[in-house]
């Protein structure tokens, strides 16, 4: 049990965290309305630079609420779509 409680809280703590700034919020409101989208895409929906929206979706990743996913049948560049929460 005490394992479980661990995984909980690590789970709640980065929960917490990924949705304390402002700008992550948006950025997960985003994906899940849009459906996905590049990491330029979202640097422009919000006037973001690609520095600053690796990092925000490296703590949306984390927190398993956003997933990369590639699109290598087109050759384009793969993008992220917004995971569904499971408690």
């Amino acid at each position: 049990m005490p394992n479980e409680a661990k995984k909980t809280s690590a789970r709640e703590v980065a929960l917490r965290r990924a949705f304390s700034h402002p700008k992550r919020l948006e950025v997960f409101s985003y994906l899940t309305r849009k459906k996905g989208c590049t990491e330029a895409g979202l640097a422009g929906a919000h006037d973001l630079t690609l520095a600053c929206v690796r990092y925000h979706l490296r703590v949306l990743q984390s927190a398993d609420l956003v997933a990369h996913v590639e699109d290598a049948d087109h050759g384009t560049a793969g993008r992220y779509i917004a995971v569904a929460i499971c408690p």
